[in-house]
């Protein structure tokens, strides 16, 4: 009986307003901490040099697995189908990345 409640926050679309920022924040923490070490002007050549930003956006993109196995565990299904779509966009986002650069 348990099983026919709907819970509460739990439906694909939160997953995908939960799952599409995250890994952009991630990646822009990344980014502040490159920025703080690396030496001025630096960070655009390290960007742009042998796909390190397919690499960087691909580290960032593990934020979601976390989400995703919270939702997983919190027993919040639809939210995690949610976080799991978006995650395989990024993923594909990634692979063309590395393709190209």
């Amino acid at each position: 009986m348990e099983e026919t409640l709907k819970k509460r926050w739990d439906s694909v679309r939160l997953g995908v307003l939960l799952a599409a920022p995250l890994p952009l924040v991630v990646f822009g923490i990344m980014l502040l901490v490159l920025l703080r070490h690396l030496p001025g002007g630096g960070l655009g050549v390290y960007l742009l040099s042998e796909g390190t930003l397919a690499r960087l956006l691909c580290m960032a993109t593990l934020a979601d697995a976390v989400a995703f196995f919270v939702a997983v565990y919190t027993n919040r299904l639809r939210t995690g189908r949610g976080i799991l779509g978006v995650t395989i966009g990024y993923a594909v986002v990634v692979m063309v990345l590395s393709l190209v650069m």
